[in-house]
């Protein structure tokens, strides 16, 4: 799911973050941040919940890897296991974070998309505690943050790929793409 509806410029000095919970399902499967996302590129910054990470795009070639599967201590491994991720775009640099360690840096990326969020790939029962974008040169109490003290879930409504009741998306690739809309008071 991208925060289709928020424009934002991934070349100025940002920071994205999450938490996700692995509740169960593919313990060797990616999921974590999109981010530069348009209709031609979407990037990735998967963990896996076997303690690996990845950095990576999908196109309509197929998956794009940037930095293969790498294991990290950083990662907490297994079900109902909580990780932080973190991407930080400062002086053309992007740095990546798992649980507020620096896993790998690498040299800003020449992408047009201004889309972010959250994505899942495989069979797993994932959860996303919070999603969070500001600008570095913003002062933080206009970042818009989720905190802990929000229980109420958001709202998430998927608008493509099309579907009523009664009817089954049938997947003709390797990669499905869905759009929503997420709303949350907090």
């Amino acid at each position: 799911v991208t925060a289709a509806n928020l424009k934002v410029d991934m070349h100025r000095d940002y920071l994205i973050e999450t938490q996700a919970v692995h509740y169960s399902g593919a313990q060797n499967f990616g999921y974590g941040l999109s981010f530069a996302c348009d209709e031609q590129h979407i990037y990735h910054f998967w963990i896996g919940a076997s303690g690996y990470y990845y950095i990576g795009s999908v196109d309509k070639t197929g998956f794009n890897t940037i930095l293969t599967w790498t294991p990290s201590d950083a990662i907490n491994k297994g079900d109902l296991s909580k990780n932080k991720l973190g991407i930080l775009h400062k002086n053309g640099q992007l740095n990546f974070y798992i649980n507020d360690q620096l896993v790998t840096s690498h040299p800003e990326i020449e992408f047009t998309g201004y889309r972010f969020g959250v994505s899942v790939s495989a069979n797993q029962n994932i959860g996303f505690n919070y999603l969070t974008f500001g600008y570095l040169d913003k002062p933080s109490a206009t970042r818009v943050i989720a905190t802990q003290n929000d229980v109420t879930p958001p709202e998430i409504f998927i608008t493509s790929p099309e579907t009523t009741r009664g009817l089954k998306v049938v997947q003709s690739s390797d990669v499905l793409h869905v759009a929503g809309i997420a709303k949350d008071p907090g």
